[in-house]
């Protein structure tokens, strides 16, 4: 393993307040989607579910559980027609309003992340004795800020859909299956705990995207073309190649091999990844960015 040559600075660390509010407002949007769902739902499950009529002859037995011994059933074409109204007008209506949202949110609170980052590194290397702007990165880093906001606004659009599909495949099921209201509540908010904990991980992992993305940028722009690989777990589960580049040294442009993905990486590139990199500062005189002192 390469050590550092020259001085190891300390990472670039991504805004834990700016990740806790991108989280705690993904969050509530989640929570105010759920109430709406589940009130019409459970209001249309609670009118039509004593009407809902025997499954037709033919239905394959793979359909049905054999461990469940409720009696099968299925929507008359009025209920189907009713549930599908029901369930469009909610997509509609939450597609909407996290189109808007998911464009708001992220602007904020990436825009957050790249300007703590940014002044993290300017202090990093005035400390250093290495004078440099706070316009560092200029138009290339407002736009790579641009495409990062566009990347996570199209993330954040999968949380409605994916949770519109739990929530229709529940009260399908709980038909075809003769459950109760119950189950149906049960599902819904099983639906609900998944959906908020996505959410959670993409504001997170976005955020940390983008720290990782500016850092890199942050780097090159200065004349550091060297790091040190921080391995940071998270939670309990990380990945092992990870784990083994700790501490190593690579060419920041290029990042380090994983076997795993087949490919060089750069840290907090993966999903879920919350890796960090240390900056090496060259051991030779003059160094510093164009202009820098």
């Amino acid at each position: 393993m390469r050590r550092a040559g020259g001085k190891r600075l300390r990472p670039i660390h991504p805004n834990a307040g700016a990740i806790l509010g991108f989280q705690r407002a993904l969050r509530k949007s989640v929570r105010e989607m759920r109430a709406d769902y589940e009130d019409d739902v459970l209001r249309f499950w609670r009118k039509n579910a004593d009407e809902f009529g025997e499954t037709p002859a033919g239905t394959r037995p793979e359909d049905v559980l054999a461990s469940d011994a409720r009696r099968p059933r299925r929507m008359t074409a009025a209920q189907r027609r009713a549930f599908e109204e029901l369930m469009e007008e909610l997509e509609e209506r939450w597609t909407r309003r996290w189109t808007v949202r998911a464009q708001a949110l992220t602007t904020e609170f990436l825009d957050k992340v790249y300007r703590s980052g940014r002044a993290q590194f300017v202090a990093m290397l005035r400390e250093n004795g290495i004078g440099v702007g706070m316009d560092l990165g200029g138009p290339g880093g407002a736009d790579a800020l641009e495409r990062a906001v566009e990347r996570a606004v199209d993330l954040i659009r999968t949380i409605p859909r994916e949770y519109h599909s739990r929530v229709r495949d529940a009260v399908n099921e709980g038909v075809a299956r003769g459950r109760d209201l119950a189950f149906i509540e049960s599902e819904l908010a099983d639906g609900y705990g998944i959906t908020e904990r996505r959410a959670a991980m993409i504001a997170r992992d976005q955020c940390n995207r983008v720290n990782s993305e500016l850092a890199e940028r942050s780097y090159l722009e200065a004349g550091i073309v060297e790091a040190e690989w921080m391995h940071m777990p998270a939670s309990s589960k990380w990945r092992p190649t990870h784990e083994a580049m700790n501490g190593q040294v690579y060419k920041v442009a290029e990042g380090l091999y994983d076997a795993d993905e087949g490919r060089f990486v750069k840290p907090g590139e993966l999903i879920n990844c919350r890796c960090e990199s240390c900056p090496i500062l060259p051991p030779q005189e003059g160094f510093g960015p164009a202009g820098g002192a």
